[in-house]
């Protein structure tokens, strides 16, 4: 309760800049009372910290659910990428046990085909990391199995190097 209090009197004196760091501040201290009430005095949503992430990008690596649903409801960008080019939709689907935020964002019709710096979209995004309730759940939202990397690798390349059956499996039969 102290900490609230202490943020509120704080953010009562600075700019809506300020609403903007603090809202990273409880995004990282996963305090989502603080994350509201710095979204209801104006916290800029699509700011951008040094590493080039916005508040939904923090939340996501989080795997903070409730603070997603408040940003997505304030309509912040699904597709708005990081200095590595990685959007939340690529970060939650490289994540176990996202599938709920993996879920809302898909809800908010992200770009299913978006790249990173690295030329991976999502789906090869969670098929690197093994994940295959997210690698599913894309396909059967949009996603191309046959888009390439810039290594010009598919996801089923990926899913063979690691031998990965139930994920050759899933890109095999739902990717057609």
């Amino acid at each position: 309760m102290k900490k609230v209090l202490a943020l509120l009197t704080f953010s009562l004196l600075f700019s809506a800049t300020a609403f903007s760091q603090n809202l990273f501040t409880a995004i990282n201290e996963r305090d989502a009372l603080a994350v509201k009430f710095l979204l209801n005095k104006g916290a800029n949503i699509e700011a951008k910290d040094a590493n080039g992430e916005t508040p939904l990008i923090s939340a996501v690596k989080t795997g903070q659910e409730r603070v997603v649903i408040m940003l997505l409801q304030r309509n912040a960008d699904v597709d708005v990428q990081d200095k590595n080019g990685n959007t939340p939709l690529m970060l939650a689907a490289a994540q176990p046990d996202q599938d709920q935020i993996l879920n809302l964002l898909v809800q908010h019709a992200p770009k299913m085909g978006t790249k990173n710096a690295l030329g991976e979209t999502a789906l090869i995004a969670a098929v690197k990391a093994g994940n295959k309730s997210a690698a599913s759940f894309l396909l059967e939202n949009g996603a191309d199995v046959s888009t390439k990397d810039k290594h010009s690798k598919a996801a089923i390349d990926y899913a063979n190097e690691q031998n990965n059956n139930g994920l050759i499996s899933i890109l095999s039969t739902q990717g057609k």
